[in-house]
């Protein structure tokens, strides 16, 4: 067997339509919304229904579990494009793009223009 029977073998056996099931929840999914997601909540839920109800801890606690998902959630986005910039930027950029679309994109913030080479404008062009 080549190599180019090996690689045909290989790429024809690639499944083209990956198998979902909505009921099957994987592992991760339980572990973010059931164990650190439930307690959180429940807590955050018990502000609005606890009794005694008092407005200035249910602002304050409001407005800091909003603070800290806000965080979380900002920090991994940027952490996520550190992490494109650092492993998948690419040297191409493409025309008309914005001028942050292939920083975020492809990992640089100026467009590199190509040099022409010299016209050559015949024996009489001095």
């Amino acid at each position: 067997m080549n190599i180019m029977t090996a690689l045909m073998t290989a790429v024809w056996n690639v499944p083209l339509k990956a198998y979902f099931d909505p009921w099957a929840i994987p592992p991760g999914v339980w572990v973010i919304f059931g164990v650190i997601g439930l307690p959180v909540y429940t807590a955050f839920l018990g502000w609005f229904v606890g009794k005694p109800r008092d407005l200035k801890t249910l602002a304050l606690g409001s407005t800091l579990f909003l603070l800290f998902v806000s965080a979380l959630w900002g920090g991994l986005f940027v952490t996520t494009m550190q992490i494109r910039l650092m492993f998948f930027w690419s040297h191409e950029i493409p025309k008309g793009t914005h001028f942050l679309g292939p920083y975020l994109l492809y990992g640089r913030l100026t467009c590199r223009r190509r040099r022409r080479a010299p016209r050559d404008r015949g024996p009489t062009h001095r």
